[in-house]
């Protein structure tokens, strides 16, 4: 998830009166819940250029590590 998505469903959450613990508790899932799945999404994303040619970017979508980005490829 993007900065900025993650910004949105914070500021989203928060409108709701979702607590920010709560907040960061499901985000940090993301890794836990894809792990199983990593494998296989690995060996279809080495099919397309554009995750080929960033897969730093690649596996953080894969993770709840946040990595500030500073250039858009």
């Amino acid at each position: 998830m993007s900065t900025l998505g993650f910004t949105a469903l914070t500021t989203s959450h928060q409108l709701l009166g979702v607590d920010d613990e709560e907040i960061v508790k499901d985000y940090t899932l993301t890794t836990i819940g894809l792990e199983p799945a990593l494998p296989g999404l690995i060996e279809r994303f080495k099919a397309h250029d554009v995750y080929r040619n960033d897969w730093e970017g690649t596996m953080n979508m894969a993770s709840s590590k946040w990595v500030r980005r500073t250039t858009i490829s």
